[in-house]
């Protein structure tokens, strides 16, 4: 990459009409995940730095060189360089992969640099078999792959994806995730990702940047926005406890620690595994029954949201609870001291990574 496509993406987007007035930076290398729900003005965001549609207000910028400063100035989309995956591949549906990928290289399509260099990117995204399929004849998974070989193949500047995930079936979803996961960290420009899953924002991004109302209501690293949520939607969103790991023989062995926890899956291999605050059961004494999962932790803080309590709980495997109030007094978890937790193993939800 050239040193014009580097420096920080500056981004300012002011939409009056819409009630948006989002600001953010991503440096060269950083994926920024931009979640937040609908209606919030994610997707008006990113089609301002695409050059899409163009802002009221504020500067788009790419290190030095201003695209768009709401009004005076104002870089074409060609010119941007950006790359652009959205939900829906919008592929040739009468050309073949190559040829898809080719197209956004310098050497037009057909030419032979062209579809030397898309083989390149088909084969590093596992397309090398279909290499010569139509458009038209590919699953979903399948397109979404050519879609994003054909960004990576402009080498673009600036990467934007739009809820890339979104129109997956769940093992496609995993496989394009773990994919976009290797990939996205080899790209010298900034990177921003609009979704609206946990799951693809923890596996994915750098940074989170929330958007609600049109504004940004929370920003930071993955552990500040999860520590700390400053509105009912982030809670609700940041809810998920989330853990990386690997899964053998029946048990997610969490990264960076010994601990380890009884699934019920058929994922093998680097996994993700989520659960619910709801699915955590507390008490004072080591309960009896069915539970798999048993462990003593220390009550850290209790937090009440839209009358639902959230314990947090350090231990072995740290974890966050959602109670009801009555729940909070009968075990006097306001408190602190120490807690029993149990979690079935079929509340904990894993996917591949």
């Amino acid at each position: 990459m050239s040193e014009r496509g580097r420096g920080d993406l500056q981004v300012h987007v002011v939409v009056p009409d819409r009630d948006v007035d989002v600001a953010f930076t991503a440096e060269p290398g950083e994926v920024i995940g931009v979640v937040g729900p609908s209606g919030a003005g994610k997707t008006t965001v990113l089609r301002a730095i695409a050059g899409l549609d163009r802002p009221h207000g504020g500067t788009v910028a790419l290190g030095d060189e201003v695209w768009d400063d709401g009004g005076r100035r104002r870089v074409a989309t060609a010119d941007r360089r950006v790359g652009l995956v959205l939900a829906e591949p919008l592929l040739l549906p009468h050309l073949d992969v190559r040829t898809n990928v080719a197209i956004a290289l310098d050497a037009g399509v057909g030419g032979p640099d062209a579809l030397a260099d898309a083989d390149g990117w088909i084969d590093a995204l596992g397309l090398g078999e279909i290499g010569h399929h139509r458009a038209d004849t590919l699953s979903t998974g399948q397109a979404q792959r050519v879609s994003l070989g054909r960004a990576l193949a402009s080498d673009p500047r600036v990467l934007l994806l739009d809820e890339p995930l979104a129109n997956l079936d769940i093992r496609t979803r995993a496989e394009v995730r773990r994919l976009l996961s290797t990939v996205l960290h080899r790209i010298e420009g900034p990177t921003v990702i609009v979704t609206h899953d946990p799951v693809d924002a923890y596996a994915l991004a750098d940074r989170l940047v929330v958007v609600e109302d049109g504004t940004v209501s929370q920003a930071g690293d993955l552990r500040a926005v999860t520590r700390r949520p400053r509105t009912d939607w982030v809670a609700a969103l940041v809810g998920l406890n989330l853990y990386r790991g690997r899964v053998e023989d029946g048990r997610f062995h969490l990264d960076d620690s010994d601990q380890s926890l009884a699934v019920a899956t058929d994922v093998r291999g680097p996994a993700l595994a989520t659960i619910l605050p709801r699915a955590v059961s507390l008490h004072r004494g080591r309960p009896s029954g069915s539970p798999r999962n048993v462990w003593h932790g220390g009550v850290v803080s209790v937090d009440g949201r839209a009358g639902r309590m959230r314990v947090s709980i350090a231990g072995r495997v740290p974890i966050v609870a959602e109670v009801t109030a009555t729940a909070v007094a009968d075990l006097e978890l306001g408190r602190g001291g120490g807690i029993w937790v149990s979690v079935k193993a079929t509340e904990i939800d894993v996917f591949a990574d």
